[in-house]
C-alpha cells in the first residue's frame, strides 16, 4: 500500500512560513515472497501439478493490474475485484492446454502465468499475428505504459490511488490461492467491454468481456 511521509524542512534559513513540510507518497504493494512456491486450493484437472514462484505470481499482478479496471473507472470494490479474478482465471485456464500454446502447439507448454502472457500468437498458417497479450508486449516490446509503470523500481513512483490499485491484484491473486478456479469464472478469453451489447455469451465484468472457447 501506499504509505505517506512527511519531511520538514529544517534548514537554519528556511523560512517560518515554509515549515509545514510536504507529504511524499511511496509505493510498497505486497509482492510475493521470490523465495517461495504457491499453488492454488482446489487446482483445476488440467493444471493439477503445477505450483507459481512468487516471481511469477509477481509477474500476474502486474498483467492484472494493466489489464484490469482501476478506482477511477469502475468505483465498486466488488466489481473490480470480480474482473480481476476472472482475467486470473482466463490465465490459469490456458495452462497446459492444447491450442493456447501458439508455440507449437503441444500440450505442457504453458506451466506459468508469464509463459501465457508473453506468447506470440501463432496462425495455422505457421506465421506470427501480434501477441496474447499486448499490454505486456506493447507494440515496441516492453509493454504499455501502465505495465511498465510496475516494473522495479519504477512502481515506486505510483501514486496513492494507483498504488492502491496495483496492491488489489496482489489481494485478488491471494484469493484465488485460497479458493482455487471458479465454476462461475471458467472463462478462457477475455477483450475490451467496448460499447453496446456483448455478444452472446460473453460476460462484461468492469469493463472486460469474457468468455469461454474451449
Amino acid at each position: 500500500m501506499a504509505k505517506e511521509i512527511t519531511l520538514t524542512k529544517t534548514a537554519a534559513l528556511t523560512p517560518t512560513s515554509d515549515q509545514s513540510g510536504c507529504t511524499v507518497t511511496v509505493c510498497c504493494p505486497s509482492w510475493f515472497d521470490k523465495r517461495e512456491t504457491y499453488a492454488p486450493a482446489n487446482p483445476g484437472a488440467h493444471a493439477a501439478e503445477l505450483v507459481f514462484t512468487g516471481d511469477d505470481l509477481n509477474f500476474l499482478a502486474r498483467v492484472v493490474y494493466a489489464e484490469a479496471s482501476g478506482s477511477a473507472s469502475v468505483k465498486d470494490d466488488a466489481t473490480r475485484l470480480k474482473e480481476k479474478l476472472a482475467i486470473i482465471n482466463v490465465m490459469y485456464n490456458r495452462l497446459n492446454v492444447v491450442g493456447f500454446d501458439p508455440n507449437s502447439w503441444t500440450k505442457g507448454k504453458f506451466t506459468t502465468f508469464k509463459g501465457v502472457a508473453c506468447a506470440v500468437k501463432r496462425l495455422s498458417s505457421g506465421s506470427l499475428s501480434g501477441t496474447q497479450f499486448e499490454s505486456v508486449i506493447g507494440t515496441d516490446g516492453s509493454g504499455t505504459t501502465k505495465f511498465k509503470s510496475t516494473d522495479e523500481p519504477a512502481y515506486e513512483q505510483l501514486n496513492k490511488a494507483n498504488c492502491h490499485d496495483f496492491d488489489e491484484c496482489f489481494q485478488a491473486i491471494r484469493q484465488f490461492l485460497a479458493i482455487g478456479p471458479q465454476q462461475e469464472l471458467a472463462f478462457d478469453n477475455f477483450r475490451a467491454a467496448g460499447s453496446g451489447k456483448p455478444p452472446a455469451g460473453q460476460t462484461v465484468i468492469g469493463r472486460n468481456r469474457f468468455w469461454k472457447m474451449k
